[in-house]
């Protein structure tokens, strides 16, 4: 019965052992090569894109910091020859190293988006201006209305001045290289939104003034 149960028991040793043979050596090429290669291109990376001006709201050398000493514990644990623990701890360290290259794509990518929304929002912000204010000389000129188009017009220009002051506060931070550029292509997606509702309302307004200037035609006639 003691033979048995010491044959069972060097029977699972072999089998542990068999596991740990096969499943070590991806652990250790993790934890020697692919983590240590891919934290030292996170930091040159980093080091390349705040040169270039880029802003994170996330702490990127914090993060590597914090992914380093998780390394030592990942490593601890490969040399006590423990499988669970270090698979657990290379899947982490895993984790934090995605975290870290998907936080500098976004901000390149925003930054592409940026560049290519900025001098369009421009023209749109400016072309808005223009309508609006001549529609404003047209209306304080032309008519007494009664409708409350002169105030729609006056209260969407002062939206207008507002959007180009925000605009104009991005830019700003673009060329002192402050604007964390994720946040500022959110802006610009939520000001194009903005300007198409104005636009909408200044045809609105267009349309109405218009049915006003046929009406006040046809009772000069009248008259």
């Amino acid at each position: 019965q003691a033979a048995k149960a010491e044959i069972k028991q060097l029977a699972e040793q072999m089998r542990v052992l068999k596991k740990q043979v096969k499943e070590l050596p991806p652990l250790v090429n993790e934890q020697v090569n692919e983590f240590p290669g891919q934290i030292n291109e996170i930091q040159h990376g980093y080091r390349q894109l705040t040169t270039a001006h880029y802003v994170f709201t996330d702490d990127i050398p914090g993060m590597v910091a914090d992914v380093e000493a998780k390394m030592k514990d990942a490593n601890a644990a490969l040399k006590s020859i423990d499988v669970e623990a270090t698979e657990a701890a290379n899947a982490e360290i895993e984790a934090e190293i995605d975290k870290m290259y998907a936080i500098m794509e976004k901000e390149m990518q925003a930054k592409k988006r940026v560049d290519v929304a900025s001098p369009d929002l421009r023209r749109f912000i400016d072309h808005a201006l223009r309508e609006l204010q001549a529609e404003l000389d047209h209306l304080n000129q032309s008519y007494t209305l009664n409708h409350h188009e002169i105030k729609t017009a006056k209260n969407l220009k002062m939206q207008l001045d507002a959007i180009d002051a925000n605009y104009t506060k991005d830019t700003d931070a673009i060329e002192a290289g402050e604007a964390v550029y994720s946040d500022v292509i959110a802006r610009f997606d939520e000001t194009k939104e903005q300007l198409t509702a104005i636009e909408k309302q200044q045809v609105q307004i267009n349309q109405d003034v218009a049915g006003l200037k046929k009406s006040e035609i046809i009772a000069n006639t009248v008259n």
